[in-house]
């Protein structure tokens, strides 16, 4: 415990010290809920720049799940925490799935949705917050024949300002999968509730809503189990009555929807490569109303030390200017890429956490309500008191509106580029180094199947290899002389990093 507390305060005075350099304050803070186990989700911010972050956590005796709204002023102070009660039908046995999202409302009020496993069936629980963290009000939304759930994203303010829209899914196995959408107004009430047989009758978790400002209402699903791949925009009227249907062009995986202030639609998915059947990078998308394309945009990185390749694409948020920003994990750091309206890039960035704090996921990025900051937030892997390596932890990063913590930086790093091994332990050998062009890697490790991907030093893939096998055998013969980068794809998430040099 002394250890990890030393490292924490270590980074803190770190960040503390390169924000004193800057004009943007930055911070970095670990949250503590008082759960054995917890996640950070999805930020809120309202008019006064204050931070909404929605956190669930697991504990190790019933009830098993137990799931928060906390508010952090400017600074990353937390002002109050708020834990959110379930209703008595719900089995207090089950692990609830983690919540769902957290919106803050033109009525000044959070809404948190999350789905609950009750004694019959799923079902989807709205609690709503005012701004000094008091439940406001809590229900449960469903169908007496159906078990639904809502989907992540699945909020949007009502552009009345009554209310919000709940989008969702029945939880029916493929081909019966329907989609849902429910608009209830400021005081729970149930004004209307739709289910829709969609081609091909399968939608994923990922299930994104917004209501326009005539209020035709715009969702985005996935087709994720088929084999083509596709992804689906539906286009209802305020009433959801269906309008229209459209299928992406490309191979992608649905994961975020925003409303952009001209009037259009920003999409984001994961690409998906057919050849390989693997997620290759973010696309983002520029929707017309009628949901035509005007612009699109693929961002991956080949380039070493931290690549974006088979990532995952985790939200869309959009500054008061019109900047766009989205965000994706990739086993160890976030991708942070910035468009202007017309899709041009504008910057990217990559964090990454301490080496000496572990394994980390990062989960959500938004521009502050002033566009003049971005928050970020995740979890870190190993933090316990009890010497649990297995627990997590939130944490909470607050970058410039350029995403650096020092002015005009290159990148974003919180840690050194050192490899991803133990300390005195080498995982993996390459010999011999340099070479003619054969060479073999030995690992030290023949319980962990891993995967072998060789880089030239313009980050271009040469060779890919799956290998559980303790030595593996090479050859750069072909290849020009210069550096090459191995890197190994731990089965625990880690990213181990070798050169070998051809001459």
């Amino acid at each position: 415990m002394k250890k990890t507390t030393a490292l924490v305060l270590y980074v803190l005075i770190c960040i503390t010290s390169l924000a004193a350099q800057g004009p943007a304050p930055t911070w970095f803070k670990i949250s503590d809920m008082g759960f054995d186990d917890e996640e950070g989700g999805v930020i809120a911010v309202d008019e006064h720049n204050c931070y909404y972050d929605l956190i669930w956590g697991i504990n190790y005796t019933v009830p098993h799940t137990q799931n928060c709204v906390v508010k952090y002023d400017s600074m990353g102070q937390i002002v109050w925490r708020t834990f959110l009660p379930y209703p008595a039908s719900t089995k207090p046995d089950s692990i609830i799935q983690l919540l769902r999202d957290l919106i803050y409302s033109n009525d000044q009020h959070l809404y948190v949705a999350s789905p609950i496993l009750g004694e019959v069936n799923y079902e989807i629980l709205i609690h709503k917050i005012n701004t000094a963290g008091q439940i406001v009000w809590q229900k449960s939304y469903g169908f007496d024949n159906d078990s639904v759930t809502v989907g992540f994203y699945g909020l949007t303010p009502a552009v009345n300002g009554n209310g919000l829209i709940i989008a969702g899914r029945t939880t029916n196995a493929y081909p019966n999968r329907r989609l849902l959408l429910m608009r209830i107004d400021s005081t729970g009430a149930m004004l209307w509730k739709r289910l829709y047989t969609i081609p091909p009758n399968h939608v994923g978790f990922g299930i994104p809503v917004v209501q326009m400002p005539n209020g035709d209402i715009k969702i985005a699903f996935d087709n994720g189990w088929l084999a083509d791949f596709k992804d689906y925009w539906i286009s209802l009227d305020s009433l959801g009555n269906e309008q229209l249907v459209r299928k992406s062009a490309f191979n992608e995986s649905c994961k975020d929807l925003a409303l952009h202030p001209n009037g259009n639609l920003v999409y984001l998915s994961e690409e998906d490569n057919a050849q390989q059947n693997q997620k290759d990078g973010m696309r983002t998308h520029m929707l017309t109303p009628d949901l035509d394309t005007l612009w699109t945009r693929l961002f991956y990185d080949y380039d070493p030390p931290y690549y974006f390749i088979r990532g995952s694409a985790r939200n869309i948020s959009i500054a008061p200017d019109g900047k766009i920003l989205v965000s994706g994990f990739n086993t160890m750091h976030c991708a942070l890429v910035c468009y202007s309206p017309t899709g041009e890039m504008l910057w990217t960035r990559e964090v990454v956490m301490p080496d000496e704090l572990g394994n980390c996921t990062f989960n959500y990025a938004c521009w502050s309500d002033d566009g003049r900051s971005i928050l970020l937030d995740g979890i870190l892997y190993g933090i316990n008191e009890n010497g649990n390596t297995d627990s997590r932890k939130t944490f909470f990063i607050k970058l410039s509106d350029v995403g650096c913590l020092t002015p005009g930086c290159a990148q974003t790093i919180l840690t050194s580029t050192k490899d991803g091994r133990q300390a005195g332990v080498k995982e993996f050998s390459v010999m011999p180094n340099p070479t003619h062009g054969p060479a073999k890697i030995l690992s030290t490790d023949n319980n962990t199947d891993y995967t072998i991907r060789i880089f030239d030093n313009a980050g271009r893939l040469i060779h890919e290899e799956f290998q559980p096998e303790p030595v593996t055998t090479f050859d750069l013969g072909t290849q020009p002389p210069g550096i090459y980068h191995i890197l190994f794809y731990k089965g625990d998430g880690r990213i181990v990093r070798e050169k070998i040099v051809k001459i």
